[in-house]
């Protein structure tokens, strides 16, 4: 959204991010015109029902669209905090 505010075209750009996309996420980069979503293959989620919900909905709306879904496996090197814990992906 703030690329669009400044005017930054991200029709076929490839996003990359340490975190999956929930149903909301999904709908702006679906919006976005991003070609392909990477991610990082973090657990967080799994912790909470409602949120895996929704990115299993978030995924299956991004394929459904045509984005390209990839996950890494591989270390990141960041500290992500969820849920007040504090994790390494």
């Amino acid at each position: 959204m703030e690329a669009a505010r400044s005017g930054i075209r991200t029709e076929g750009l490839w996003m990359y991010c340490a975190w999956a996309a929930c149903a909301a996420c999904a709908r702006l980069i679906i919006a976005a015109g991003v070609s392909r979503f990477v991610r990082h293959k973090a657990p967080f989620h799994a912790r909470r029902s409602d949120w895996a919900a929704s990115i299993a909905m978030g995924d299956l709306m991004l394929r459904e669209a045509g984005v390209e879904v990839v996950t890494v496996e591989e270390k990141l090197g960041v500290r992500i905090r969820f849920d007040g814990e504090e994790a390494e992906a």
